[in-house]
């Protein structure tokens, strides 16, 4: 007697669906490595790095006072909520902070 090929494939896919549910309930119950939080300061010489602003822009409005300016050890870090709140007022203000 031939047995329905659909069948044994259902079979497996069901065989299958049974050990990705495991290996995620296996994953999510006991994680090896915790996430770790999102780091509250920026260091400013990624923001240079990166291009986020320029170092003229950037100590124009650290004058201005729309953000601060921390000091760890021999680095320098601005609190990313800060920075991107002032940042986000120049943008809503259409001051970039650069030549006219």
């Amino acid at each position: 007697m031939m047995t329905n090929p659909f069948d044994a494939f259902e079979k497996s896919l069901n065989d299958i669906k049974g050990l990705l549910l495991d290996l995620k309930q296996s994953q999510t119950s006991t994680p090896a490595i915790q996430p770790t939080p999102d780091f509250k300061y920026i260091p400013i010489q990624d923001i240079f790095k990166k291009k986020i602003c320029s170092k003229p822009t950037f100590y124009s409005h650290l004058k201005k006072g729309h953000f601060t300016l921390y000091k760890f050890g021999n680095k320098s870090f601005v609190d990313s909520a800060e920075f991107s709140n002032a940042f986000q007022k120049v943008k809503l203000n259409g001051n970039s902070g650069g030549a006219k």
